[in-house]
């Protein structure tokens, strides 16, 4: 917790530091559009966002009464950052998963993930298409260049090399 305190009492609240961003601040009062319930901050943690939403943490009584279709969902997790953990005691009843298999698994992450994949693919794919067009251009422009050459006795293969070696040197 970067400012405030931790949670104690009903309908107390700690949020992320991007809300505070927003203009949200210790001892404020907040309302969820999803609850009548009136929500004190009493504290600002460090960054706490899932996936790209920032977080508002509270207790389970005071989620219970702003969402009661939740109060069946009991998640606990521990994050160790241990490069000797397994010769400690874990418990049988315990799941262990790596940081990467976690990080994979998070609701939206797959779709996030492909989504800026694609874009990131599509982006590769317009800056070929318009440094072809800008070089096609070039090559027009210099026509009359390249018949000067080859009347000079310059090969079709010497021509290419001076044109790729063009394109390399702008598309870098």
């Amino acid at each position: 917790i970067k400012e405030g305190k931790k949670f104690n009492k009903d309908n107390e609240v700690v949020i992320d530091h991007s809300l505070k961003d927003k203009g949200f601040k210790v001892n404020d009062i907040i309302n969820l559009s999803q609850s009548d319930e009136k929500l004190h901050i009493v504290g600002v943690s460090e960054s706490a966002k899932y996936n790209a939403s920032p977080v508002i943490f509270t207790n389970n009584k005071t989620m219970k009464k702003i969402n009661p279709a939740l109060s069946s969902d009991k998640t606990n997790s521990v994050v160790v950052k241990d490069s000797h953990w397994n010769d400690k005691k874990v418990k049988s009843d315990l799941e262990v998963i790596g940081i990467d298999d976690f990080v994979k698994n998070l609701p939206g992450y797959k779709p996030q993930n492909l989504t800026m994949n694609f874009m990131i693919t599509f982006l590769f794919v317009i800056s070929a298409t318009v440094i072809g067009v800008f070089l096609y251009v070039i090559t027009l422009q210099k026509k009359s260049l390249f018949g000067v050459l080859k009347a000079q006795g310059f090969t079709n293969g010497f021509l290419m090399k001076m044109v790729l070696a063009q394109t390399f040197i702008l598309a870098l």
